[in-house]
């Protein structure tokens, strides 16, 4: 399985790929969303779909949900995770319905990506994970 990071902000997940890789996942690092669309489609029938797409941009709420939006109708098999200065409990309420894997602080620590590697594990095993403690 494969985990994409949409980010201007590479150097910051450079401290999480030990932590992802030992998990087996596979590391995308797309730049643009065509690059996210054309590694799922890449990947979809390959030995490591991407099952996580982690959008970190700093964009407002709104272009953030469509940012949710557009990266699920490219496939409904891929989970999302946002990075974000909202409360968790606010993205929750804004997220209703699409199914956000994990809202993240700003600066994701290990605890937080360790969650959220912990959350992808338990869906792709078939388990409900709702998510919704702020994590300092």
């Amino acid at each position: 399985m494969s985990v994409a990071i949409l980010s201007f902000r590479q150097e910051l997940w450079d401290n999480h790929v030990p932590a992802i890789e030992e998990r087996g996942f596979r590391l995308h690092r797309p730049v643009s969303y065509e690059d996210v669309a054309t590694i799922i489609e890449r990947e979809k029938n390959g030995a490591a779909p991407v099952k996580l797409v982690v959008i970190d941009l700093p964009y407002n709420w709104d272009t953030l949900r469509k940012s949710v939006v557009r990266i699920l109708n490219m496939d409904r098999q891929v989970n999302v995770a946002l990075v974000t200065s909202l409360k968790p409990d606010e993205v929750y309420e804004e997220t209703k319905g699409l199914g956000l894997l994990l809202a993240m602080p700003t600066n994701p620590s290990v605890p937080v990506v360790t969650l959220l590697l912990n959350n992808l594990q338990a869906v792709m095993s078939g388990k409900r994970v709702i998510t919704r403690e702020a994590i300092e």
